[in-house]
């Protein structure tokens, strides 16, 4: 055994090094991973905020329906906001804003979060009238 002195050391190192040098791409996966989750966790809390939002501004009547510019939600969601952009529409074309008044409001809702657009959504508000 005499001259295998320091070699253990020396593979111990080596198999050190080696694993180490395998486990980068898993390292890198994980962030990877961590950070799609976030962006993801996200994207559904702006969905469900946008559809709050929506649902409570379609509830309104047709001519309380307006715009309404950035605000912020309340905490703990106050790096969120959202805008709301109501435009008379035509019921031929519910995509181009027409010189209103018609029958017809296309409602956009934005939600952000930290100023970045992670949600959007439209909708169209409508004002029948009965026709005797």
């Amino acid at each position: 055994m005499r001259g295998s002195d320091g070699y253990f050391l020396l593979e111990l190192v080596l198999i050190i090094v080696v694993i180490g040098i395998a486990l980068l791409p898993v390292a890198s996966s994980i962030g990877i991973a961590l950070q799609n989750s976030t962006v993801n966790e996200a994207k559904t809390v702006a969905k469900n905020l946008a559809e709050g939002i929506m649902e409570k501004t379609l509830r309104e009547t047709f001519l309380s329906v307006a715009d309404a510019s950035a605000t912020t939600f309340p905490n703990p969601l106050d790096n969120y906001s959202y805008t709301v952009n109501c435009d008379y529409v035509q019921p031929s074309d519910l995509d181009t804003a027409v010189a209103g008044p018609t029958d017809h409001k296309r409602v956009e809702v934005t939600v952000y979060k930290n100023s970045v657009q992670y949600a959007r959504l439209v909708s169209v508000k409508t004002d029948y009238h009965d026709e005797e």
